[in-house]
């Protein structure tokens, strides 16, 4: 079953006052219903949806780890560059969950069980 891990932050250094910086970020899920061929199977559906919400790009992954016997589902969404004093924490706070969100619901349409 699907389960959310967490969210991982990433900030591109601020260069100089008024300079842009990107706000990625990855979303890590843990499922452990999969086995190792229906990794790639829902990792190949995954990524032919349009997660999109502005310009973003987004990258999914879904490792099958043998040890464990689950799977690592990574959603990482690289943002556009975007100036500090134009968008809260509060907006990429709610921008977050919306792809959070997103990807859950489509999730549960293409998952093989």
């Amino acid at each position: 079953m699907l389960k959310f891990e967490g969210i991982k932050e990433f900030d591109i250094e601020k260069l100089d006052k008024g300079s842009n910086i990107s706000r990625d970020f990855q979303l890590i899920f843990r499922e452990d219903v999969l086995n190792e061929e229906e990794c790639e199977i829902v990792e190949k559906e995954l990524n032919k949806h349009d997660f999109q919400i502005k310009d973003e790009n987004i990258e999914i992954e879904v490792i099958y780890n043998i040890d464990l016997d689950t799977a690592v589902i990574s959603f990482t969404v690289y943002c556009p560059l975007m100036h500090l004093n134009q968008i809260s924490e509060e907006k990429i706070s709610n921008f977050i969950d919306k792809h959070k969100t997103n990807f859950e619901e489509y999730y549960k349409r293409v998952k093989p069980y």
